[in-house]
């Protein structure tokens, strides 16, 4: 499994990182319209929004070869590794690669992601 290249000081994100945590929910409906809802899987699948700011050239174009490699939404086999917590089964959420220059030599850019199932 290929992993999400690191920027800067070796790190796979910087701040603000966003993650939230999605359940799968299995829902039972009965003849009264009553409902009984519980959780398939335990743990929860994670989603997270990386936003890079002021990165420098060298760590877009490794983010993009990535990308590009992964075929944007396409695969999701790659794996994450964020304060010492691997996330696999990893997948961009969004097929566009929005990369804004904001300065001379440095840009920004957000990638959505998310699990399509837990490790």
């Amino acid at each position: 499994m290929a992993a999400l290249p690191t920027v800067r000081q070796g790190v796979a994100a910087l701040y603000p990182l966003s993650r939230s945590v999605a359940f799968v929910t299995t829902v039972m409906a009965f003849c009264d319209d009553s409902e009984q809802r519980w959780t398939s899987q335990g743990a929860g699948i994670a989603r997270f929004k990386l936003t890079y700011t002021k990165i420098e050239a060298p760590d877009v174009n490794a983010l993009l070869a990535f990308w590009r490699a992964a075929r944007g939404a396409f695969d999701s086999t790659w794996t994450v590794i964020l304060n010492g917590v691997t996330y696999a089964n990893m997948y961009f959420t969004d097929d566009t690669y929005a990369l804004q220059e904001v300065g001379p030599g440095l840009f920004s850019l957000t990638l959505n992601c998310a699990q399509w199932r837990q490790n």
